[in-house]
């Protein structure tokens, strides 16, 4: 019975991506620092307002629809930063678990950055999960 079980596995994932909404936007939401606090992020704004560098530093980013190659990148410089991925859930695109019925429309991720210097810019890149398409990005120069 063992052999069958990463068959199964292995079936629920490719259903997942099949069926899973296509990446259409990428957004950073909120740089937040012990020294600054939480700052929302409009949309096409280039730089943090407050000062957060040196750090540590939470980077949220929220993806409309499923991306399936995320890279992240400082000044440039591809990047493995910690991180914690929740699903944002129906049309409202509620985070957390998603109840009975609700679709994910998306997912919300937070990166965690140590070591930040100001003016230094983090970069998140991904493509959809469901399809061939370019990528999409998005970023923020750190104050």
């Amino acid at each position: 019975m063992r052999p069958f079980i990463p068959f199964v596995v292995l079936l629920a994932t490719a259903a997942l991506a099949d069926t899973a909404p296509p990446l259409s936007g990428v957004a950073i939401v909120s740089v937040a620092s012990p020294q600054a606090g939480a700052e929302p992020i409009a949309p096409r704004q280039t730089e943090t307002q407050r000062r957060h560098a040196p750090g540590p530093v939470t980077v949220t980013v929220e993806e409309a629809g499923i991306g399936g190659a995320r890279l992240t990148m400082i000044d440039g410089a591809a990047r493995t930063l910690p991180s914690t991925t929740r699903p944002l859930c129906g049309p409202q695109r509620a985070a957390g678990a998603c109840r009975t019925g609700e679709s994910i429309a998306g997912l919300e991720i937070t990166y965690r950055l140590t070591g930040v210097a100001s003016g230094q810019t983090f970069t998140f890149r991904d493509r959809s999960a469901s399809g061939p398409g370019a990528p999409i990005d998005t970023a923020i120069t750190i104050r």
